[in-house]
């Protein structure tokens, strides 16, 4: 029982020094160190977007198909709805359409299956219609200077709609090796036809929507 005391002492004044030195290394006390409004409960978040017609509008993607939403900035957090109908969709992005108040778009991958795709919501996302599936989507990007043109990235290529999501075509190219696991997208502000896209090793660019 002594032995099991001192080795749990020992444990107990090794984290207060660690919690010290952690706190001199951000160069603060522990009456510093704010505490963060708990999060809402539900798996681990994957995707945020704010509604650009009310900022303090905010929906919550997580990793298991679910959507919370907060109107308060994200003091506080309700769940909102779930995005189809299977347990290992994960939310990777959500795009908050800016021409069409309460219209929402959601892309989702499958972690047990080669699966996803892109959803819509046209009541702030308490409710999700699909758009196009059969792909695992891991990023969502709308044009800013072009809001009918989105561009989906999956683990099969690059995809693009200029209808607002109801029509996809390929801009990449059928099984490379190279243009394939897709994981982050852009579009530049001014120009709808020039896209970037992250793979897990590296970065691409086309400056006429694809073609080259």
């Amino acid at each position: 029982a002594g032995q099991k005391a001192r080795r749990r002492l020992q444990s107990e004044t090794m984290l207060r020094f660690s919690a010290v030195v952690l706190l001199a290394c951000l160069g603060g006390s522990a009456a510093a160190v704010p505490l963060s409004p708990p999060t809402p409960p539900g798996g681990s978040v994957r995707a945020l977007a704010a509604d650009p017609a009310h900022p303090a509008t905010v929906l919550l993607g997580t990793a298991h198909a679910t959507l919370f939403r907060s109107t308060d900035a994200g003091s506080d957090w309700q769940f909102w709805s779930r995005i189809g109908d299977h347990d290992d969709w994960v939310v990777a992005a959500l795009v908050a359409d800016r021409t069409t108040p309460g219209h929402w778009f959601a892309a989702l991958w499958s972690w047990s299956r080669p699966d996803g795709g892109v959803f819509a919501s046209n009541d702030d996302g308490r409710s999700g219609q699909p758009l196009w599936l059969g792909h695992a989507v891991r990023a969502l990007a709308e044009a800013p200077s072009d809001p009918r043109i989105l561009v989906a990235a999956t683990l099969d290529g690059v995809f693009r709609s200029q209808d607002s999501g109801r029509e996809w075509a390929r801009i990449s190219p059928a099984q490379d090796r190279e243009l394939r696991n897709v994981e982050s997208v852009a579009v530049d502000p001014r120009n709808p036809q020039e896209i970037y896209v992250g793979t897990w090793h590296l970065p691409w660019k086309t400056i006429n929507g694809g073609h080259d």
